[in-house]
């Protein structure tokens, strides 16, 4: 199986913003945007499907736009308030069990 080695954070200057957003919220950039840098118009296209899917699902574009601020935002319920914060409490890398 073919496998690519993720980029540095900063091999791409315009994508500077939005893994600016992804570690202040994150913490990390994830290795898979890390990956897609390589084509720039891959991770906007990414970006783009995301907020795609999102308005199949009837999230309306007043909620998408506020989902980094989702703690405070009087458009998220205590039910999404806790599943997002336990989907961003979860480890960004998948660890190998010994044994398995």
């Amino acid at each position: 199986m073919a496998r690519m080695d993720t980029l540095p954070a900063d091999a791409e200057p315009e994508l500077a913003a939005t893994f600016a957003t992804f570690e202040r919220i994150l913490g990390v950039v994830p290795n898979s945007l890390l990956t897609m840098q390589r084509r720039p118009r891959i991770v906007a296209a990414f970006e783009a499907h995301s907020l795609v899917a999102a308005g199949i699902s009837g999230v309306s574009e007043a909620k998408v736009a506020a989902i980094w601020d989702f703690r405070t935002s009087p458009l998220y319920d205590d039910g999404e308030r806790a599943a997002l914060e336990f989907a961003l409490s979860r480890p960004t890398r998948i660890r190998p069990t010994p044994g398995v």
